[in-house]
């Protein structure tokens, strides 16, 4: 908290040497406007009085001001004295030049002094600006304007017709001989100025002083609790932080893909932590399981009780029992210690791999959708009693059959009750359309339909619940699949290049060779250079071939910046290729290269999917 305060008191200093540069360079230009008012006769000043003070201040005030106002400067401690220094010396000379009003400049910078919250510094400019008056109205009865409450008489000369004149007196010599002149007639014009000019200024300054420093103690207490309030709210968010990454550190993966299943899944809480949760693992070399849940709070309570029920779920989960005692065995366990009453609606499901039977239980969650080529329906399922709420729930097993290519979708209900701002709820009509109205390729494209769709629905309303969809694809292509991370430095896209040549060989892909390696290289290269500008990551490389529809992917996914580089303009190969921007030649070579692309950000990830037909 300390380094934060420190900070934030260095960042206000900055700012105030800021302002005090901006008001000083005005001083100078106010000094520079007497000046030219004097040679249009505006002003009543003698030329000795511009030449001795008002040029060399105006010279030192704009030279100076423009030198420091290169912000590079601002940082030091030291370069407010320099920067008070250069002010005080401009209102010294406009208190000298313009005695009458001259006070204004001086409670300024006293004000100006207290953006420093600094008690001592403000104590001395408040002395020095005592002193620095007192100088001025002095250096005024003889350089100023002419003020009769100074002199009160004027100077009598010959003219050229001999006729005398009366006229201000026009030189410091004529200002002092009349001075003596009213000095020797028992009328003191000095002690006059310093008992009615100076002290009754001194005094109004002193409240200026006083009041200012009571609003600087407020205004730096109220800072000081400002800084304290950000502190811990940036405590708060690091540690929400943390604790985002930890409860997305404890589901699995976003992505599946082996000869037999496909799974996609993504969370989107609606706080920095949320309730929902999806998970998968294999329970033997044939069975799946497959879990989505909603825990009925938001925020840390319910991620708390969130990881609670994945805990409770993979180790009592096994294939020894069926989907139902499962979730009759978690719903014990979740009600011990459950002094709060939260309660999690689940559906949780078993997949044999081998024959496509999913067996299932559901405790009081939404029907997944089920379905291929446009032809999507909702699950038959008893909707079942909430986990966690009542020990003695028993619930009824129950099974469907999966065909090749099938589909299940998982999700909880912040897709269903996605309200817009008229408050109308997106549904499960609306659901089911995402999945028979448009057609599409993969699983990514899926999920990008879907979370446009409800995107566009809400609009402007605000995401009042966690959103969560997890998809199963029931594979009936032949496909083999390599993975492999590394970190996201050029020098480790080698060991990516090797990986794939070692695929290439291994699945007779030599017609593919060269090209599969200059997508592998530019795509990765273009994600360590690009995707982790400030930090240094990870890349997770998926070699998929699929043999049955003759095609090979290439997925990319990194935790880096919201990076999708498919989105850059194509750009044709011409004699000017030298002269193209960095990656764009690169990009433009693997868009003609591959035949089909996709992008999406899922759970603060990066996933990329290139596609190349045999």
């Amino acid at each position: 908290m300390e380094e934060y305060q420190n900070e934030s008191l260095k960042k206000n200093e900055y700012d105030a040497n800021k302002e005090l540069v901006k008001i000083s360079f005005l001083g100078g230009l106010f000094l520079f406007a007497i000046w030219i008012g004097y040679l249009f006769h505006l002003f009543p000043l003698r030329s000795y009085t511009l030449v001795h003070i008002c040029m060399p201040i105006i010279i030192i005030l704009l030279l100076s001001t423009i030198f420091w106002s290169r912000g590079k400067h601002f940082t030091h401690p030291k370069v407010k004295y320099m920067l008070l220094f250069n002010y005080m010396l401009g209102v010294l000379a406009i208190n000298v030049i313009i005695p009458k009003h001259g006070i204004l400049a001086w409670a300024l910078i006293i004000i100006m002094t207290n953006h420093y919250y600094n008690v001592k510094l403000g104590r001395f400019i408040f002395a020095t600006s005592l002193v620095g008056m007192f100088i001025a109205l002095y250096l005024g009865m003889f350089f100023g304007e002419y003020d009769i409450n100074l002199f009160n008489g004027l100077v009598n000369y010959l003219d050229e017709n001999g006729i005398i004149k009366a006229v201000e007196p026009a030189t410091v010599q004529d200002r002092y001989n009349l001075l003596q002149d009213h000095l020797a007639r028992g009328d003191n014009r000095y002690f006059k100025v310093f008992i009615f000019y100076y002290l009754a200024r001194a005094y109004i300054l002193t409240l200026i002083f006083m009041v200012s420093q009571a609003l600087n103690k407020r205004t730096y207490k109220l800072l000081n609790e400002e800084i304290n309030a950000n502190s811990a709210k940036q405590k708060m968010e690091t540690e929400l932080k943390m604790a985002s990454d930890i409860q997305l550190a404890a589901l699995p993966p976003e992505s599946l893909s082996d000869s037999r299943v496909e799974v996609l899944a993504e969370l989107k809480a609606a706080r920095e932590v949320g309730g929902d949760f999806y998970d998968y693992y294999y329970l033997d070399a044939s069975h799946l399981a497959i879990i989505i849940g909603d825990v009925s709070d938001k925020g840390s309570p319910a991620a708390m009780f969130m990881m609670k029920a994945i805990t409770c779920f993979k180790n009592i989960a096994s294939i020894e029992k069926s989907a139902s005692e499962i979730l009759s065995d978690v719903n014990k366990l979740l009600c011990q210690g459950n002094d709060n009453s939260m309660f999690v609606t689940a559906f949780f499901g078993i997949l044999d791999l081998e024959t496509g039977v999913l067996q299932y239980a559901n405790a009081g969650h939404n029907a997944p959708v089920i379905g291929q080529n446009g032809l999507y329906r909702y699950l038959a399922v008893e909707s079942g009693f909430l986990l966690g709420a009542v020990p003695t729930i028993e619930y009824t097993n129950q099974q469907a059959k999966l065909s090749k290519g099938d589909m299940l979708m998982l999700y909880t209900d912040g897709i269903t009750e996605a309200r817009n701002v008229s408050g109308e709820f997106f549904g499960e009509e609306r659901l089911l359309n995402c999945f028979n109205n448009i057609k599409f390729d993969s699983m990514i494209e899926l999920h990008h339909n879907i979370k446009d769709s409800v995107e566009e629905f809400v609009g402007d309303a605000i995401q009042t619940d966690d959103i969560t969809f997890m998809t199963i694809k029931y594979q009936s292509d032949e496909i083999y699949i390599k993975e492999l991370s590394v970190i996201a430095d050029i020098a480790q896209i080698t060991r990516l290049e090797d990986s794939l040549k070692e695929s290439i060989k291994e699945y007779h892909l030599e017609a593919l060779s060269e090209k599969l390696l200059t997508v592998l290289d530019e795509t990765a290269s273009n994600i360590c250079k690009f995707a982790y500008t400030s930090f240094l990551g990870e890349i997770f490389y998926r070699f998929t071939y699929n043999k049955t529809k003759q095609e090979v992917s290439l997925t990319f996914i990194d935790k880096g910046i919201p990076f999708n580089q498919m989105a850059f303009e194509n750009q044709m190969v011409d004699e000017n290729y030298q002269n193209k921007p960095l990656g764009g030649l690169g990009i433009m070579l693997v868009k003609q290269i591959i035949d089909y692309h996709s992008y999406n950000r899922i759970n603060n990830k990066n996933i990329l999917v290139l596609k190349k037909k045999i």
